[in-house]
C-alpha cells in the first residue's frame, strides 16, 4: 500500500468516527502516518506514492486505533508544540491548546519589555505558560531575526 492511500483511509476512517472536518482529518493521518514511518511531514509531500513497509503500515494502524478510541494526537505522539516549544505530554497532563497561546501573546503586550514582572501560572498541566511567557519576554528586548520579535 501506498503513503498516501494509507493517509486516505485513515482520515475517511477519523472522520466517519470521530465526525472531524475532512481536513482535520488528513492533518491528524499525516502526523500519525509521519510518526509511524519516522519522517517529517515535509517529506511526505515527496514520496506520497512511495510503498510502506508491512511494519511500518502496522505501526500507523496502532496509532490509528489509538486515535479512533478518542486519545488525543498529543499523547500519543508524547508532545504538543506550544509557541514553537515542543512540551512532553502524558494522560496526566493539561494539553496546551492554541487557544492558550493567545494568552501569552496578550501578556506579552501588556507587560513593559523594560520591567520585570511575576506571573502565576496555577493549575499547570504541562507548564507551557510559565516557560513561554519568560522566554519570549526576554525575545522581545533583543533582535531576533526571522521571529519578528525585538
Amino acid at each position: 500500500m501506498k503513503l498516501n492511500d494509507l493517509r486516505r483511509r485513515g482520515a475517511g476512517a477519523l472522520s466517519a468516527t470521530l465526525g472531524l472536518d475532512p481536513r482535520e482529518a488528513s492533518l491528524e493521518a499525516q502526523i500519525l502516518l509521519c510518526r509511524a514511518i519516522q519522517q517529517p511531514r515535509s517529506w511526505l509531500a515527496g514520496h506520497d506514492r512511495d510503498p510502506l513497509s508491512p511494519e511500518q503500515a502496522a505501526a500507523f494502524d496502532a496509532l490509528l486505533q489509538r486515535r479512533l478510541r478518542g486519545e488525543p494526537v498529543a499523547c500519543i505522539l508524547g508532545e504538543r508544540e506550544f509557541y514553537s516549544l515542543n512540551f512532553k505530554v502524558t494522560p496526566a497532563v493539561l494539553i496546551p491548546r492554541p487557544e492558550t497561546e493567545l494568552l501569552v501573546e496578550l501578556a506579552l503586550e501588556r507587560i513593559p519589555p523594560d520591567r520585570s514582572c511575576r506571573v502565576l501560572d496555577l493549575g499547570t498541566g504541562s507548564g507551557a505558560v510559565a516557560i513561554s511567557h519568560p522566554i519570549y519576554s526576554s525575545l522581545r528586548t533583543q533582535s531576533v531575526p526571522g521571529h519578528g520579535l525585538g
